[in-house]
């Protein structure tokens, strides 16, 4: 880390501060953001349902992954990246946190528009359907009625007539609604649902025998996983249809309107040769379904997502066909033979599916964040591609990384490394500028291209990388938590994509993938940090252990470890609460021979001084977040920890960084070696202060933070899992408040900086020649007081800089 240095002339009392800061605030804000910026306002996260209202055209959409419903212009006024005009399911366009309330949303999942114009949202994880008179009206409408429950601030589920378990897709004719209740497997009718009383009981049941029932099965009346809901209309006739997930069909129950109250037997049956079949052998055809979701209908129409197959399936007249009746057309796939890969024609994961009063095709897209069209679909050739696509934040042009999980920055050539796990990748970036510019990569680790995203054990590949260490012989480490095991790239820094890994360890050979805690095996290891020396430590999580491997590029693959700490031997795996015993240790960072453990189960970090030469299960010496050894109380005060999972760093002032997962925080200890056990924190990151639990999706706050890194300009770095972004906060330049000859011809100096941080005055009288003047100080608070006792004569220079206790 470059000194911070003030600069004063006593002379002309003028100053100067250099470029490089020097600590941290309490709150500050972090000033770059990459990946999802103030994302809720401008982009979609995991959409699951789409509808238009046939009177005002405006569309909805089902944010599922921002627990809200974000409303859309009408469709003749859309482009493609044009923000929502509206939100349902939170207070504002700035929050995406879920809850219970008559103004919050949890995971919503399917929404659908009733003859009256109400609009009806599943609100799946609250275990409830949510009702809403004026939907088209005002910024941020409330619902006016609730089914499954009987208010709007519980959400037990629940089974009966009136109960639900995580309802999901919806259809409605007319006014009465029906509503997919997933988890209990079966579907609800409401007769004129917009007229009951808030948890008012559900008229009749379809895929039970009774209200009370919940149980799966293989039969014209039973479900094992109910997924879409839809109704067609054919001379008059209605038939009620829905997708049965596991079982890989589609089945269609006659007159579902007139029907008694349980035990009703589908006549009709799609995807399977009988009432009695699931096969599904990876064939694609007209015929067979793979993971059958949503549905929607239009006229004697009928739809499906076949996500499984990433493709939109269409049905004409199926209510008066025959059983196994082929479709007859498909969306987002060439023909009908192919279904095995995502297409630039269709959607990459189809989720929802709503057919329009113009005949239009919406599907949602959750790998891209996006929704497609399909105009006038009735008429439309095979293999068309889509008219329209809604991407406010541009995901349709490339996929955006998954920031989040981990972070190295190499200190020779300053590039900078992020783990992409949910796509099984590491991603390399050429610089600062580059990365802050528009987050593009110039490598990736763990693919052939950055268009691959599949986990695999060969030594190209990864599964949910994690961790990142990097060496001073450019050489590249990751935990490849997935596959449990840890690779070793050379040449990081120049490599191409899908460079071969040269050292495996935690397996005996590329190909294998199995946990253990035997010699040279580990267990989803989360943690590495490597010294001067080349020692490579590893935090074996699943095993509640460290390793060393002593000048670990020189290993064999699947090498056994040189030493072990936090079990008594070399095979144990129980976690434990004492001194020597860890439980599930995430985080290490190394400093002048110390190494830090983030042991995130004890919510503690623990110091082992002098760690090159402890035997085996050592004790450690020192324990912050607790007071003591033989206690893991998770809190959010100055002196205590919540962290689940997280990192460590140390900057060369002994300066420790915690980053705490479940404490949404970043906190730091000066002098952290000095601090007794239990001792407090000096500052924190994310959070108003400390013991605050305020949040907003914003650069002063931060979700779950897994991973941080240090740059050599002092810059802290922040991978937030929870936003899907990267977050970097810059030190601090210390100010002059004041400056002045006291008495005995001191000249003294106010500044302000961080707190606790140390500082010491340096003395020139050309600028070229620099000799400490005073004791070094401490700021107290964030003030600080120097003053030079032996004044020399003539014009004289003064620098600060930060300097360890």
């Amino acid at each position: 880390m470059k000194k911070s240095t003030l600069r004063l002339s006593l002379a002309a009392c003028a100053l100067t501060v250099s470029t490089a800061p020097a600590g941290f605030q309490t709150h500050q804000p972090a000033e770059v953001i990459l990946g999802n910026l103030y994302a809720p306002t401008q982009a979609l996260y995991y959409p699951m349902g789409i509808t238009v209202d046939p009177v005002t055209k405006k569309i909805f959409v089902c944010d599922t992954g921002s627990n809200r419903i974000l409303r859309f212009p009408a469709a003749a006024g859309l482009t493609p990246k044009l923000h929502p005009e509206a939100v349902l399911g939170q207070e504002n366009m700035i929050d995406r946190s879920s809850g219970t309330t008559k103004h919050h949303l949890d995971s919503p999942r399917a929404v659908v528009f009733d003859a009256a114009g109400h609009l009806w949202v599943s609100d799946s994880a609250n275990n409830r359907v949510l009702r809403y008179d004026n939907p088209s009206v005002g910024e941020t409408p409330a619902p006016n009625g609730v089914l499954g429950r009987p208010d709007f601030v519980t959400s037990q589920h629940g089974l009966g007539a009136a109960g639900m378990w995580k309802p999901s897709s919806m259809a409605c004719s007319g006014t009465t609604l029906y509503v997919v209740d997933e988890s209990n497997k079966r579907v609800l009718r409401f007769d004129n649902a917009a007229a009951k009383a808030n948890g008012a009981p559900a008229q009749a049941v379809f895929g039970q025998a009774d209200f009370n029932s919940g149980v799966s099965g293989l039969t014209a009346k039973n479900f094992s996983s109910p997924g879409g809901v839809a109704l067609t209309t054919e001379g008059g006739s209605t038939t009620l249809w829905v997708s049965d997930v596991d079982n890989a069909r589609v089945l269609g129950f006659p007159n579902p309107n007139a029907g008694g109250p349980a035990g009703a037997t589908a006549t009709r049956v799609l995807g399977q040769a009988d009432f009695t079949s699931k096969a599904n052998n990876g064939f694609v055809g007209a015929g067979t379904l793979f993971w059958p979701g949503q549905l929607t209908a239009s006229g004697g129409s009928l739809y499906l997502a076949d996500t499984g197959f990433f493709r939109v399936l269409r049905w004409d007249s199926p209510g008066s066909g025959q059983n196994n009746q082929l479709a007859a057309m498909v969306y987002g796939q060439r023909d009908f033979s192919s279904g095995k890969a995502a297409t630039a024609t269709g959607a990459e994961n189809v989720r929802g599916v709503f057919v329009d009063g113009d005949g239009a095709l919406w599907v949602t897209d959750i790998q891209k964040n996006r929704v497609v069209r399909y105009d006038h679909a009735p008429q439309k050739p095979m293999d068309s591609d889509f008219d329209f696509v809604l991407s406010p934040e541009g995901n349709d042009i490339q996929d955006p990384p998954s920031f989040g999980s981990g972070l190295a920055i190499d200190p020779a050539s300053g590039k900078v490394y992020v783990s992409d796990a949910p796509k099984n990748r590491v991603l390399r970036f050429s610089s600062y500028a580059v990365l802050v510019a528009g987050y593009r990569p110039e490598a990736v680790f763990g693919q052939a291209d950055f268009e691959g995203k599949d986990a695999g054990l060969w030594s190209t590949e990864m599964n949910a990388p994690t961790a990142l260490a990097c060496d001073s012989n450019d050489q590249l480490w990751v935990a490849d938590t997935g596959n449990n095991r840890v690779l070793r790239f050379t040449n990081a820094s120049s490599q191409s994509n899908g460079p071969v890994s040269k050292t495996l360890l935690g397996q005996l050979a590329y190909g294998l993938g199995g946990s253990s805690a035997g010699a040279g095996r580990m267990n989803a290891p989360r943690g590495l940090a490597v010294d001067g020396q080349g020692t490579l430590w590893v935090a074996d999580s699943g095993n509640n252990r460290l390793l060393r491997f002593n000048l670990a590029l020189l290993k064999n693959n699947g090498a056994v470890p040189d030493g072990y700490q936090g079990q008594a031997t070399a095979t144990a795996s129980a976690p434990g609460l004492t001194s020597r015993n860890l439980n599930f240790p995430t985080g290490l960072a190394m400093n002048a021979g110390r190494l830090w453990v983030l042991d995130g189960g004890n919510n503690r970090v623990l110091r082992f001084d002098s760690i090159a030469g402890r035997a085996n299960f050592a004790a450690a010496d020192g324990v912050l977040g607790q007071p003591g050894f033989t206690t893991k109380t998770a809190g959010s005060g100055a002196a205590e920890m919540s962290v689940g999972e997280g990192s460590l760093v140390v900057d060369s002032f002994g300066r420790l960084y915690v980053s705490e997962r479940d404490n949404r925080r970043i906190t730091w200890f000066n002098a952290a070696a000095g601090k007794t056990n239990g001792g407090m924190a000096n500052g924190v990151l994310g959070r108003s202060g400390f013991g605050a639990t305020d949040d907003s999706w914003d650069n002063l706050h931060v979700g779950k933070v897994t991973g941080i890194a240090m740059d050599p300009r002092g810059s802290l770095w922040a991978a937030d899992s929870l936003r899907n972004r990267v977050l970097r906060f810059s030190p601090v330049t210390p100010a002059v408040t004041a400056c002045e000859m006291g008495a005995n011809n001191h000249f003294n100096m106010t500044f302000k900086s961080t707190t606790g941080a140390f500082y010491q005055a340096e003395r020139s009288a050309d600028l070229k020649t620099w000799t400490p003047s005073g004791a070094k100080v401490q700021a107290i608070g964030e003030i600080a007081v120097w003053s030079d006792p032996a004044l020399a004569s003539g014009k004289q220079f003064y620098r600060l800089r930060e300097v360890a206790p």
